[in-house]
């Protein structure tokens, strides 16, 4: 399954990015709108997910998602920010507040793409479980950046 993560932040994009990878997705990067845009042409039936952030310079992430699904119905979506009021304007897509567990954000994630896989007739195995999978440590990321909890910190 293929992912499209999108933030202008680079600390918020990278961190996503190498969570999600060391859950066995694969993983397209771009740090605003028209980037993501792009990079989703060149692959349109790839991308199973896109992850954005609400709030960005140009274009905003509801926007983006709209028009990406535009080309793609079936694309799925998750919104994030750290902004309290961006929830409500998420538009209907799945929502997800900063800061935020991994565990969040896995489970927000396979919880939409196991659907897709099914629909799709795609095998859906987690990747993560299976033995060649290892699992992530705070360790593996930089200091700084998590919480005892386990609790990505980015800005909004």
């Amino acid at each position: 399954m293929t992912i499209l993560a999108v933030d202008d932040e680079p600390l918020i994009r990278t961190l996503v990015a190498t969570v999600l990878q060391d859950n066995g997705y694969d993983v397209l990067t771009a740090d605003c709108a028209d980037q993501a845009m792009a990079v989703f042409r060149e692959r349109p039936e790839d991308v199973d997910l896109l992850i954005s952030d609400v709030r960005m310079p140009g274009m905003d992430g509801p926007t983006l998602a709209a028009r990406l699904q535009t080309a793609r119905p079936d694309l799925q979506v998750i919104l994030m920010s750290g902004y309290c009021d961006c929830e409500q304007l998420s538009h209907g897509f799945e929502f997800l507040s900063k800061p935020f567990t991994i565990a969040d954000i896995l489970t927000k994630v396979r919880t939409l793409l196991s659907g897709r896989g099914q629909r799709s007739g795609l095998h859906t195995e987690n990747r993560a479980s299976g033995p060649a999978r290892r699992k992530a440590s705070t360790s593996e990321y930089p200091t700084g950046h998590r919480s005892a909890a386990g609790t990505l910190r980015m800005s909004a």
